[in-house]
């Protein structure tokens, strides 16, 4: 992504291009595709999922933003082991318990809608979730191009409620809204 940065005038990319018909239709994945061209790094060795077109998802509240924007671009994560989990998971709580129940598509959302100066996803919405397959940690690419092992409790932050509700917009451990 941030070879595709440098050449689109610093600009992030969208998470999912979607066009009047079904050819232009886009993912992160596919534009990024001449950078990389290999699409087994879009697969994770870990994953139960291997055959899924990507088992990590793009954190779609930072797309299509300008990288000057970017506050904190060494907190803000980017990229993220991630899958459909089901919506709701079989245990919503828990999310060293949430399973790879479908494909990853594209995104990854946070649990929370945030209320300044930017959208977190809100509410876990459609099932695309971090998971933490790797001992429940997850890899956290984040924006500045570092790459960083998470628990999954911490990625996700405090259970609340019917399902982990997210840290609140700048509270210091909240690694989705520096932006």
């Amino acid at each position: 992504m941030l070879m595709y940065v440098q050449d689109y005038d610093e600009q992030l990319g969208l998470g999912w291009i979607g066009m009047t018909t079904p050819v232009n239709n886009r993912t992160w994945y596919d534009y990024l595709q001449p950078y990389i061209k290999n699409v087994g790094v879009y697969r994770c060795p870990s994953s139960a999922r291997r055959n899924d077109i990507t088992n990590y998802g793009y954190y779609s509240a930072i797309a299509n933003r300008p990288l000057a924007e970017i506050v904190a671009p060494a907190d803000t994560v980017m990229f993220t082991d991630a899958v459909g989990v089901g919506n709701p998971p079989a245990d919503p709580v828990d999310p060293t318990r949430w399973t790879e129940a479908g494909n990853m598509d594209w995104e990854v959302t946070y649990g929370r809608a945030f209320t300044s100066n930017g959208n977190g996803g809100g509410q876990w919405t459609n099932g695309r979730r971090p998971i933490g397959r790797h001992s429940e940690n997850c890899n956290v690419a984040f924006i500045d191009g570092h790459v960083k092992a998470y628990h999954i409790r911490k990625l996700v932050g405090p259970l609340t409620g019917s399902m982990p509700e997210g840290y609140a917009y700048q509270d210091p451990q909240n690694l989705w809204d520096n932006f």
